[in-house]
């Protein structure tokens, strides 16, 4: 927590040292689900309950920039908990706290007068069904899903283009070297009333050597999604 705190702090007096502070907003979110799954074999139920706690702050400055700062914390009633069961010296609660910089970015909108946004820093990123790229909120063990990533866009009400470089795996090697990178174009049309038409382009780019070798794994789609009269529709492919 120290270094969060501290992280916070940087940003802040960064940000303060080129825009001046206009209002702060602070907001959160709390998610309990029970589930109770039924494998039809005996003995192989499973029964649990989830709580995901979100904890965020929004600074807006002058000059269309803001930054936004979230924590997060996922975990499973009985498990990982203060008040350890039995002898209160459970190796599970030992393990650390899961609290987690979910979110840490600096976003600048309206950039040189065009629809233009640029966001850098630890954020969320979706796109279309979220079938490849999204925040995995919606998942049986919705514990959030965040980039570490540079991330441009440009939206008018016709269309939009988002382009990205994430890193998702830093090895400490040679610049550019060593690591896993992922990378995107994602561009998206709405000239058709109460239809969208997506095309990206997908770029994994992973230099560890984990399974023997270096990986270079490149994805393009297509996806079309809307409503027509009393259909709904959402058809997407990828290759």
């Amino acid at each position: 927590m120290k270094i969060g705190i501290a992280v916070i702090a940087i940003v802040l007096l960064t940000a303060g040292a080129w825009a001046e502070l206009q209002t702060v907003s602070v907001g959160g979110e709390l998610r309990i689900r029970g589930g109770y799954y039924n494998w039809d074999r005996a003995g192989d139920d499973t029964a649990f309950v989830q709580e995901r706690t979100r904890l965020g702050v929004t600074a807006d400055f002058t000059d269309e920039v803001s930054a936004v700062i979230e924590m997060d914390s996922y975990d499973i009633w009985g498990e990982d908990f203060r008040s350890n069961y039995v002898t209160g010296l459970d190796a599970r609660a030992a393990s650390g706290d899961d609290v987690e910089m979910y979110q840490a970015y600096i976003q600048a909108d309206k950039m040189w007068g065009a629809p233009l946004r640029l966001r850098v820093g630890r954020q969320e990123m979706a796109f279309g069904s979220q079938w490849l790229v999204g925040v995995n909120d919606e998942a049986n063990e919705f514990t959030g899903l965040s980039f570490d990533a540079l991330r441009l866009d440009y939206t008018t009400d016709m269309f939009s283009v988002d382009a990205f470089a994430s890193k998702l795996a830093e090895t400490f090697g040679d610049f550019g070297d060593d690591d896993t990178d992922f990378y995107g174009i994602y561009a998206s049309c709405f000239a058709v009333e109460n239809v969208q038409f997506d095309a990206y382009w997908l770029y994994l780019n992973d230099d560890t050597n984990t399974v023997g070798k270096d990986v270079d794994l490149h994805t393009v789609g297509l996806r079309a999604a809307g409503a027509v009269g009393a259909f709904d529709f959402d058809a997407e492919v990828a290759r």
